[in-house]
């Protein structure tokens, strides 16, 4: 009889450990798979944040060309004036006289 009660402990024992390792191992699944939740959850931010710098990059180039696009368009508008008021400074030139009187 005893050598059964020692059998029936030590499967109590046995069936114990079991449970534990058993609730152990559900354990580190539920926070294995918390920590994946983690994960992703940052590497979708992540690609938003690199999505949101690539737009915002595109946007700083293009708004850099549009004002390198401004600037030729200001010295262009310069470089006509000047030479509009050439012309017209020309086309108005008094001929000089000689100096004396008038004939």
């Amino acid at each position: 009889a005893q050598n059964a009660d020692d059998t029936l402990q030590d499967i109590r024992v046995a069936t114990a450990a079991a449970n534990d390792a058993m609730k152990a191992a559900k354990e580190a699944a539920d926070a294995a798979s918390e920590s994946a939740k983690i994960a992703t959850t940052a590497a979708d931010d992540a690609s938003r944040a690199a999505e949101d710098s690539f737009q915002y990059a595109t946007a700083a180039a293009e708004d850099a060309a549009a004002a390198n696009d401004a600037v030729d368009a200001a010295d262009a508008a310069a470089i006509a004036v000047a030479e509009n008021a050439a012309t017209t400074a020309s086309d108005y030139e008094v001929p000089s006289q000689p100096a004396g009187p008038s004939p």
